[in-house]
């Protein structure tokens, strides 16, 4: 069916589907507009929402056809790949072809039964996207005029938040002539005094308050960076507000808040800065939109938008670079990310990298020192995703080999089944929050524990990779005890003959 329209129960009523297709309606002579692309990455959430709630297995592929630039896919895809961790059972897809495509070709992709997949036809060719190992070159030869001109202004979204300031500092160390900080709220005492530094240091620092996704904003900040008659020469957009929410609980509003700083942002500053010649045109995005988060899906997708923005502008001649930067430690919205074991990027670290970056000319760079395999282990349905097969190889997403499903099986009575699996949801409980000695009950409300939503995802991972079975999604917030789980899990695995109420 048309991405246009939304999926909806009614759809799924009259046949007892395997998979979905939601067809992306290609314009080529419509406005490129993140409006649309928050439109279509909302549709496809709904739309995971309700196959993952079905109690058998249904797929999920977004078709697109056509083989121009689209940020609105590449927004898609942080979705899709969010979606391996959260919704596994869905299998979300995303295949790409041509006019030329067989249809007898795009038939046996449809049909594809494995781990989840982004690939594409081109003619009679077949190509999967998958990770490979490496990373930019350490040493870039300097470019023929320096990266930062003193005759040149530089215009920073979100530049009173950590990233922001740290940009600027960097600025100010390579000599540019004149900065803008262009923050939504007014500076915090913190980025008051680092602002006075840079100040202190000879560099020409104004602050404007703003929200950059706000019509009219960002020319106004663009009229302010130069006004000092110094040509606009880089702009640094580093805005956005990061809102956790699993897909189950994703509602328009979060994905509105989200978008607005982020893709609305970016396409503000892209129409503002049309017919300056400008030297960088930079967006700071996030590994989220490579690899997904889970907790993250609108986060992946606006910073997957961003992506695709610096893709087609540089397919228009213009420059662009967007960085998908992992965590960083002291500053930016990842600090707490340290918790789960992921390495973080020191900010002295990012700083060199950046410039490294723009020093090369990439397009686009993924920059993070993250352990895919520690990553991804928590999720064995997203390690098995076909994105994640050339750099996980042997490691990508093995079965737990869980013995509790026999166990059970060979258990002389329920009680002593309900036993087992009390003892197992409770050790899955303590493993996700970190406690080995945390007393809980079979009786203990796992949400007073401190059972959040994403906690909860992890949890229905867990017992379904140990289990063997699918869990519905909800069942977690009607069922918030083990006890209740585990009456809820008997009956659903035939040793109860009512389910309990």
């Amino acid at each position: 069916m048309p991405l246009g329209q939304s999926l909806t129960p009614e759809h799924l009523q009259s046949a007892d589907p395997a998979g979905v297709v939601l067809v992306v309606d290609q314009d080529d002579n419509r406005p490129l507009d993140p409006r649309t692309a928050a439109d279509r990455a909302m549709r496809t959430l709904e739309a995971i929402r309700l196959l993952d709630e079905l109690p058998q297995a249904c797929r999920l592929w977004v078709a697109r056809p056509g083989e121009h630039v689209d940020p609105t896919v590449d927004a898609l895809r942080g979705v899709l790949r969010t979606a391996a961790y959260e919704c596994p059972k869905v299998a979300a897809s995303l295949v790409e072809f041509s006019d030329s495509t067989q249809p007898a070709a795009l038939a046996r992709t449809l049909l594809h039964d494995g781990p989840p997949i982004e690939c594409a036809w081109q003619g009679t060719g077949f190509s999967v996207l998958r990770l490979v190992p490496g990373a930019p070159e350490t040493t870039v030869t300097s470019p023929p005029e320096a990266l930062v001109r003193p005759d040149g202004s530089y215009l920073i979204s979100g530049g009173l938040g950590g990233l922001g300031l740290l940009t600027a500092a960097w600025l100010v160390g390579k000599g540019a002539g004149r900065i803008l900080l262009l923050g939504r709220s007014l500076p915090s005492a913190e980025a008051r005094a680092k602002v006075e530094e840079l100040r202190k240091a000879g560099a020409d620092v104004e602050v404007i308050q703003g929200d950059i996704g706000v019509a009219g904003i960002a020319e106004k900040a663009v009229r302010k960076a130069m006004s000092a008659r110094l040509p606009l020469r880089g702009v640094f957009h580093c805005a956005g507000q990061l809102h956790d929410a699993t897909i189950a609980r994703i509602e328009r509003p979060i994905l509105d808040t989200t978008w607005r700083g982020k893709a609305e942002g970016a396409w503000a500053l892209h129409r503002a800065t049309t017919g300056h010649e400008l030297d960088h045109w930079v967006l700071f995005s996030s590994v989220a939109s490579l690899l997904g988060s889970p907790g993250q899906a609108v986060h992946a997708a606006a910073n997957a938008w961003l992506d695709g923005l610096a893709a087609w502008r540089r397919a228009q001649g213009l420059p662009a670079t967007s960085v998908q930067w992992g965590a960083w430690s002291q500053v930016g919205a990842g600090q707490g990310m340290a918790e789960r074991g992921v390495a973080m990027i020191s900010p002295t670290e990012g700083v060199d990298a950046l410039e490294r970056i723009l020093g090369a000319g990439y397009p686009l760079v993924a920059y993070s020192p993250i352990d895919l395999a520690q990553w991804t282990a928590p999720y064995p349905g997203a390690a098995r995703s076909a994105l994640f097969a050339r750099q996980l190889g042997d490691r990508q997403g093995k079965d737990s080999g869980s013995s509790l499903p026999r166990a059970l099986r060979e258990s002389a009575s329920d009680a002593e089944r309900q036993v087992l699996l009390e003892d197992h949801i409770t050790d899955c409980v303590r493993e996700i929050l970190g406690g080995t000695s945390l007393r809980i009950t079979p009786r203990t409300s796992l949400v007073t524990l401190g059972l959040d939503s994403l906690n909860a995802v992890r949890l229905r991972v867990m017992l379904e990779n140990s289990l063997g079975m699918s869990i519905d999604g909800g069942i977690l917030w009607t069922k918030p005890t083990a006890a209740g789980l585990t009456d809820w899990i008997m009956h659903r695995m035939g040793y109860r003959e009512e389910q309990p109420a």
